[in-house]
């Protein structure tokens, strides 16, 4: 869909999709910086506020805390690259 220019416009986690784009040389792609969100679980509508949500940003405050929740998200949680595969491939 990409490469025969079926697609204007895509968001989506860099880490995700940068794998991706990599192992299957996409190169008429341009990427663009869009945000860093602070979200990792998705949650029902209305479940705001609700008590699994309260637990876990109890959990995540408390790991904030104690500055072990940078390591722990390190892994996933990237800052963008700024590369063009249409310049790498």
């Amino acid at each position: 869909m990409v490469q025969h220019g079926r697609v204007d416009g895509f968001i989506f986690a860099a880490a995700a999709v940068d794998p991706v784009i990599h192992k299957l040389k996409l190169n008429n792609i341009r990427r663009t910086f869009f945000a860093t969100l602070d979200v990792k679980v998705a949650f029902p509508v209305g479940g705001a506020g609700g008590e699994i949500d309260q637990a876990l940003q109890k959990a995540i405050d408390k790991l904030k805390q104690q500055q072990v929740y940078l390591s722990i998200t390190s892994g996933w949680n990237k800052e963008y690259q700024n590369w063009q595969p249409y310049q790498t491939y």
